[in-house]
């Protein structure tokens, strides 16, 4: 079975979410392919700041109970930051979905290779309380289905994707002040 791209998994995750869901996509690619694919008032695209997309996102769920808080991160940003995952569960946050989207590389500065293939980022998070961890391999239907009907809760979803990339996908072409400013209203609408 092939792997899904980047750009395939994260057209399927902005497909299935909610109008209310607030997206933080880590800073690179990722965040590049998340303006293309689906900009949104309610997305916040990290310019800069790399590793720290989950660390942001535990803040908004942690000021913002009433809305689901997702994460958008790449594997190498994700072992940026090993020491956030267990602060969820310690400071007690329910509404929090970390998808990283592992491609074994830190792609967005030059391809260097993680060392994503040698962990099981499943029982990692599972040890560090999250109550749902998942592990998408290829599988598009899957991962609609998934991403459709996870439970608000504490959950983190590793999806292997393939190495390839679009270099044709634009910057972000918001200034960090309104992306700001424009994410920040939406975090408190009711």
């Amino acid at each position: 079975m092939s792997l899904l791209t980047r750009l395939e998994a994260i057209e399927i995750i902005m497909s299935e979410i909610n109008d209310n869901d607030l997206v933080i996509s880590t800073t690179g690619m990722i965040s590049r392919e998340v303006f293309y694919i689906k900009e949104r008032t309610s997305n916040f695209y990290m310019i800069g700041s790399m590793g720290l997309a989950s660390s942001f996102g535990l803040g908004i769920a942690m000021i913002n109970k009433s809305k689901r808080v997702i994460v958008l991160d790449g594997d190498g940003s994700l072992l940026m930051s090993l020491n956030t995952l267990p602060l969820p569960k310690y400071l007690g946050i329910s509404n929090f979905l970390h998808i990283c989207l592992d491609n074994g590389l830190y792609q967005s500065t030059g391809s260097q290779k993680t060392i994503s293939n040698s962990l099981d980022f499943k029982l990692i998070t599972k040890s560090m309380g999250y109550e749902n961890s998942y592990l998408i391999e290829g599988n598009q239907d899957e991962l609609s289905n998934l991403i459709r009907s996870i439970p608000e809760s504490l959950s983190f979803v590793n999806i292997k994707v393939s190495q390839d990339q679009n270099l044709e996908v634009p910057r972000v072409s918001i200034e960090p002040e309104i992306i700001s400013s424009r994410f920040s209203e939406h975090c408190f609408e009711k």
